[in-house]
């Protein structure tokens, strides 16, 4: 089976139990390679597995980091509207609270890859966590929209300490014939955490305020990372190495000036670009004088996320018959054609739409990201980095830029902006089917 990872991550192909067959038992993981270039499993079966003691700690601690990384990383959209409202300021504004979070991210990437290297991986992990709830507090007390943002761009730095060396401990730590199950529990961190932080924080802003929300969101952050902590092992097959990051961006740079690599890399920054820009003001359209939801009922649409997994498991299985360039190409297509469908009034086919536009996203992400991997053959690991920083750069810059269309046209602003973008990231996929799969 294939797992899907959530709204935010870039992908490795890491094979399980049953990998004999190339068209089996593959998972779709986040990994980074700044310093070195890093394999996803050793030669050997040494590690840990089912039955060593520190596996299943391993396991859950790893699916508590991405629990906190995602939910914290895009805790604030849903409350776009309150946070408009409360410091009087634009949609476009507010949305700066997601999105210097996410190119917070961007930028941390490679520090915390090349930190890990020379420091290991559990301490640089925890730090990470530490440095991103301890920063909770202080956005949810913020006297400004000012600071709230720039506290907003610290968590997000901090918060990449976790992408950036989580996959990495599981490929160092735990034995190939094991490693699979334990990535599909990191994966499903990441989706439940994004999903399930995005409702709660509504659902509490609506019962109390945005401050009271995003400070219990804190707590329980605090709480999370305490068991995190006790759980997760000490590294004990990683050596401490020295960052070559000068080097690996002389890799970075040649990677991505292969024709058959740069397309897909541009295709998972455009993609996000436009997912992130129509769920950031989807939210203004809910609970405008449109439809007049509640903040909690709007943020309910974030169970669509929910068809991510639906997507990978079917477009993934499409895939391995038909192959993963074609799929890319209608995967784009539907997406586009599902952003352009939600400009119908009613609420009903609206949020049909939302939920088709959601279900070809992952779709196209999870095609795209795989591709990357298969091309770029050996430099595997760098060939994720450029697709995680595509990926983020165009949450930043996607989520910010529609809103202007959002304010000076409105919803339909918002879908035919991204309609254009989702036009260009089809025309990529169109060239990339010459080179295959």
């Amino acid at each position: 089976m294939r797992q899907a990872e959530g709204c935010g991550t870039g992908v490795y192909l890491a094979r399980g139990p049953q990998s004999g067959n190339p068209k089996r038992g593959i998972f779709l993981v986040p990994q980074v390679s700044f310093g070195y270039a890093r394999s996803m499993s050793r030669s050997t079966d040494a590690g840990l597995g089912p039955g060593d003691p520190g596996y299943r700690a391993a396991s859950l601690a790893l699916f508590i980091t991405a629990l906190v990384t995602f939910a914290l990383l895009y805790s604030t959209q849903p409350l776009l509207p309150l946070l408009a409202a409360d410091f009087r300021i634009g949609p476009t504004t507010a949305s700066l609270s997601v999105s210097l979070a996410t190119a917070g991210l961007t930028l941390g990437l490679p520090l915390w890859s090349m930190l890990s290297d020379r420091y290991g991986r559990r301490p640089v992990i925890l730090t990470a966590l530490w440095a991103s709830a301890a920063l909770a507090p202080l956005i949810a007390v913020a006297p400004n929209f000012s600071l709230l943002a720039a506290f907003r761009f610290l968590q997000g730095l901090m918060l990449a300490g976790v992408p950036a060396t989580a996959m990495t401990y599981l490929g160092e730590e735990v034995r190939p014939a094991a490693l699979g199950a334990a990535m599909g529990l990191y994966i499903a961190g990441n989706s439940i955490g994004g999903m399930s932080g995005r409702l709660a924080v509504g659902f509490a802003a609506q019962a109390l305020s945005w401050r009271w929300a995003l400070a219990l969101l804190g707590l329980l952050v605090v709480l999370l990372s305490a068991a995190a902590q006790h759980l997760l092992p000490p590294s004990r097959q990683a050596a401490r190495r020295s960052p070559v990051g000068f080097a690996a961006l002389g890799d970075l740079l040649a990677l991505a000036g292969r024709k058959e690599v740069l397309p897909l890399v541009l295709i998972g920054g455009l993609l996000m670009a436009s997912f992130v820009g129509v769920y950031n003001y989807l939210g203004f359209l809910l609970v405008g004088p449109t439809y007049h939801l509640g903040l909690g009922a709007a943020s309910l649409v974030y169970l669509f996320y929910l068809l991510g997994s639906l997507s990978s498991f079917l477009l993934g299985g499409l895939a391995d018959r038909l192959g993963r360039s074609p799929v890319l190409l209608w995967s784009v297509a539907l997406t586009l054609l599902a952003a352009l469908a939600s400009l119908a009034r009613p609420l009903p086919l609206r949020l049909g739409a939302v939920a088709l536009f959601t279900f070809g996203f992952f779709g196209s992400h999870a095609a795209a990201s795989t591709l990357v991997s298969q091309r770029a053959a050996a430099r595997r690991g760098h060939a994720s980095t450029l697709y995680l920083l595509s990926y983020y750069l165009g949450s930043s810059l996607g989520g910010t830029l529609l809103g202007i269309l959002w304010e000076g046209s409105g919803w339909n602003g918002v879908v035919f902006g991204a309609a254009g973008v989702l036009l260009t990231a089809l025309i990529l996929s169109a060239y990339s089917r010459r080179f295959g799969d």
